[in-house]
């Protein structure tokens, strides 16, 4: 297939087992790559928007990498929240420490946090342990200081998986149970609930009514929005 970049017209069509790629010259390079089971990109290489790297783990014991799921920042920009294995991460972005936070939870276990809007409140939680509420400050030196943190009792393996802060529901998703559970963070009641199974992600729609979740691949694997209030199904999306 012969695509104009510029208005993704189709220009022609045809059938053949297509080629590893093709490289266009110019300043920015570029390399049209088409594959045999019908896949079709372009890819733009431009200089890197990267501005540093950090490396906040070293391999773990076995031999097993650890994996970094970035979270959140602080309201000021200078932390960044990470989940990880066993607990989550501060990093300070400016020099790439990073502080683990809150107790650890149990080999290979995964943990999730999210901040509040006042970049003061965290809830953390952990695949294999409850829920937990802290209060974050710094010290002199800089550094974060959890205060002895509320366990919110009832959600043992949820993870915090997204919070709409405007309207302080919290999104739980407990992969192991299939489930997805929306919390009200100033009631600690649990507003609705829904399988899902190996539920993974959640999205709030901007004024935080609607739910978008999914997960990994199953085979009845789906995403879902619903009502973040009554957990009543909107629409399903296959596959």
């Amino acid at each position: 297939r012969l695509w104009d970049i510029d208005t993704g017209r189709l220009l022609l069509t045809k059938d053949d087992s297509g080629r590893p790629g093709v490289w266009f010259e110019g300043a920015v390079p570029r390399q049209w790559r088409y594959f045999s089971d019908g896949r079709v990109d372009l890819q733009t290489l431009e200089p890197s928007p990267v501005l540093t790297v950090h490396r906040p783990f070293k391999t773990i014991e076995l031999g097993v990498p650890a994996s970094a799921d970035p979270l959140d920042f602080t309201p000021d920009g200078k932390w960044l929240l990470l989940g990880a294995w066993e607990r989550s991460l501060l990093v300070d972005i400016a020099t790439g420490h990073s502080f683990p936070l809150g107790e650890p939870g149990p080999r290979n276990s995964a943990a999730v946090g999210r901040l509040e809007a006042d970049g003061r409140t965290l809830w953390l939680g952990n695949s294999e342990t409850g829920l937990h509420r802290h209060e974050l400050s710094f010290s002199a030196r800089g550094g974060p200081v959890l205060a002895i943190g509320e366990e919110v009792s009832g959600h043992l393996g949820f993870l915090p998986t997204a919070l709409h802060r405007p309207t302080g529901r919290l999104a739980l998703t407990n992969y192991r149970a299939g489930l997805v559970r929306i919390l009200d963070t100033r009631s600690r009641q649990t507003l609705a609930e829904w399988p899902l199974p190996r539920a993974s992600h959640v999205a709030f729609s901007p004024d935080g009514s609607l739910v978008l979740s999914n997960a990994e691949p199953t085979p009845d694997g789906r995403a879902e929005i619903r009502e973040a209030v009554t957990g009543r199904l909107v629409h399903r999306f296959g596959g």
